[in-house]
């Protein structure tokens, strides 16, 4: 789920404090409980004292948000969708709810839909970072790469710790051949949260790139200790232990990946090549037929394969 937002004009820090001395109406007081139990983690709770809220104020727009929030942690997005929409109706002026809504409208499958919740929430509120990191990722599937280096570029200048924003730059510049600019943006973000798989990807092939094996090394092992299943991962480990001729560590990457994803030509291209540069030409043709089978480009592979021969 995406990272949780409350309005700075309810401060958590302060519920507690505010419900004990008595200040603010009932509602208010709800309301402040239900933000306590989503900083808990405990979001069924959540859910309820926001309910409790709404039934003492039905005018509460806040309410309505943190209900949508907590049903959204709780994997109801039909039911998040509905209070955001509720909280939207109740304050036109929550910028907050535009960009939860529009998050919620993404996970659906809208993603160009999600666009309008984005461009709203910033309108209303242009320092609201995770609206441009939402509004970069869209304009990313859109295409339109350099609006999306902007907006997650103005994420950043307002939140110098967003993972989503460095995260997302980083992985757009590795695609635009930027491998520095890449790695920089992506040692950023996993300095902030070292547990996600993707990210440690995507920096090892930014890595592997710019000839930095060892280092690449260690983070396709990380993504694997992360997601025993990225198949991906294991492959280009595989490539990189065949690049320093540790052919046995390869061929069991490369056995693993294809045991993940018997129908994808990658790991079998790769494979052949390593069992080229072993003498195992046999082996290597039956895996380059394989790989041909399911979507390798002959030419390409044949070519690559022969220049191994011409140096092993």
């Amino acid at each position: 789920m995406t990272s949780r937002i409350f309005p700075a004009a309810l401060p958590v820090l302060l519920a507690a404090a505010v419900v004990t001395c008595g200040g603010g109406t009932e509602a208010e007081k709800r309301y402040r409980i239900g933000v306590g139990h989503m900083e808990a983690g405990r979001y069924v709770e959540a859910a309820s004292e926001f309910g409790n809220a709404i039934n003492l104020d039905a005018t509460m727009a806040l309410a309505y948000n943190g209900r949508g929030e907590a049903y959204w942690e709780l994997g109801n997005a039909d039911g998040a969708l509905q209070h955001y929409e509720a909280a939207i109706r109740s304050d036109p002026e929550l910028a907050v709810a535009y960009h939860n809504r529009a998050e919620v409208i993404r996970s659906l499958g809208d993603v160009e839909g999600s666009l309008f919740g984005y461009d709203e929430a910033l309108r209303l509120d242009p320092e609201l970072a995770r609206a441009y990191v939402g509004r970069g990722q869209v304009r990313v599937f859109m295409g339109d790469i350099e609006a999306a280096i902007r907006d997650f570029g103005e994420a950043i200048e307002r939140d110098p710790d967003s993972f989503g924003a460095l995260n997302g730059r980083g992985i757009v510049y590795a695609s635009l051949g930027r491998y520095e600019e890449a790695v920089a943006d992506l040692d950023r973000a996993i300095r902030l949260d070292p547990n996600v798989a993707a990210t440690r990807y995507n920096r090892g092939v930014s890595l592997v790139t710019l000839g930095r094996h060892l280092p690449a090394l260690e983070d396709f092992g990380a993504a694997i200790r992360l997601d025993k299943e990225y198949q991906a991962a294991y492959v280009n480990r595989g490539a990189v232990f065949g690049s320093l001729s540790q052919f046995d560590l390869a061929l069991a990457d490369f056995e693993v990946a294809i045991q993940l994803a018997p129908e994808e030509g990658d790991a079998y291209a790769n494979r052949s090549m390593a069992l080229t540069l072993m003498g195992r030409d046999d082996e290597a043709v039956q895996d380059l037929e394989r790989a041909v089978e399911l979507g390798v480009d002959r030419e390409s592979l044949e070519r690559q394969i022969e220049e191994l021969k011409a140096v092993r």
